[in-house]
């Protein structure tokens, strides 16, 4: 069952273009009038608009179908690297074996001792915005 929603978001995320009303990227497009009007079904609705509008007066089933291809396109693009990068240092280690193996390990274990948690909260210090003052 979870392939088969997989499988329909990747289908929908390839043919947004044919299956969204508008594109949201093309500003021409975009009527500030329309702006936050509410789902079909609604009060004050649009038929045009299924899903309602945001504050910019661009589709919402759009800039879903559309923000689809690049999160499924980043998701991706994380496995493949991370297949890549484990496969490589994974040859290597067993390839060369000896000392290159030994550091291999030791580097992995330092990577394992983090926690997911700290790791996000050094990142988010890391790459925390500078407040306007």
């Amino acid at each position: 069952m979870s392939f088969l929603v997989l499988l329909l978001m990747v289908a929908a995320a390839v043919f947004a273009p044919l299956l969204a009303p508008t594109d949201p990227y093309d500003l021409a497009q975009i009527n500030i009038m329309n702006s936050e009007l509410p789902p079909v079904g609604m009060s004050g609705a649009d038929a045009a608009f299924p899903l309602g509008t945001d504050a910019q007066g661009r589709d919402m089933l759009s800039t879903i179908l559309y923000g689809t291809r690049v999160s499924l396109l980043i998701g991706f693009g994380a496995v493949v690297l991370q297949a890549v990068l484990g496969i490589l240092f994974g040859l290597l280690a067993g390839y060369l074996g000896g000392r290159v193996d030994s550091i291999l390990m030791r580097i992995a274990d330092v990577q394992l001792s983090f926690s997911t948690l700290m790791v996000a909260i050094i990142v988010g210090a890391v790459f925390k915005p500078a407040s306007a003052t």
